[in-house]
C-alpha cells in the first residue's frame, strides 16, 4: 500500500505499533504500481508497505446534530466506536493501518508473494 510521503519533518514518524489512521485504500501489488504512476499526491513521493490489518477506524463526512441543539450540520470525523457516528453522512473511511513492512513496489521478491485483487487493472495507454 503505497502513502504519500511525509515531508512535514515537525511531525513525528510513523507510529506502526499505534497504528497509522488514514483514508487511503489498502490495494493489491498490481495496483499499488499503477496509484504511484497516475496519482498526482504520490508522483511528489512515496513509501510503500505490506499492512497485516487494516480495520475500519473511523468515519470522515457531515454531522447532522438532533433536533433539540438547532446547530448546522458540519464537516468532521467520528471513531465508529463514537454514538454520534450514526448522525453521520460518510464521504470516507479511514483504517488503521498495523503491522506494516516496507517494501519496493518493483522488487522481483514481493511479486512471487502477491495476492493478486479480482478487480482487472483499467490503466489507459496514452
Amino acid at each position: 500500500m503505497p502513502l504519500p510521503r511525509d515531508t512535514d519533518e515537525d511531525r513525528p514518524p510513523r507510529d506502526w505499533e499505534q497504528g497509522v489512521v488514514t483514508t487511503e485504500p489498502p490495494v493489491c501489488l498490481a495496483h499499488a504500481r499503477v496509484s504511484v504512476r497516475k496519482c498526482p499526491r504520490l508522483k511528489e513521493g512515496y513509501e510503500a508497505f505490506f499492512v497485516q490489518e487494516a480495520e475500519l477506524y473511523a468515519i470522515k463526512g457531515t454531522f447532522y446534530p438532533p433536533p433539540p441543539i438547532g446547530a448546522r450540520p458540519y464537516r468532521t470525523s467520528r471513531r465508529l466506536d463514537d454514538p454520534d457516528a450514526r448522525l453521520m453522512v460518510a464521504d470516507l473511511l479511514a483504517r488503521r493501518l498495523r503491522k506494516a513492512t516496507p517494501v519496493d513496489l518493483y522488487d522481483p521478491h514481493l511479486t512471487r508473494h502477491a495476492v493478486p485483487c479480482d478487480r482487472p487493472l483499467r490503466e489507459k495507454t496514452s
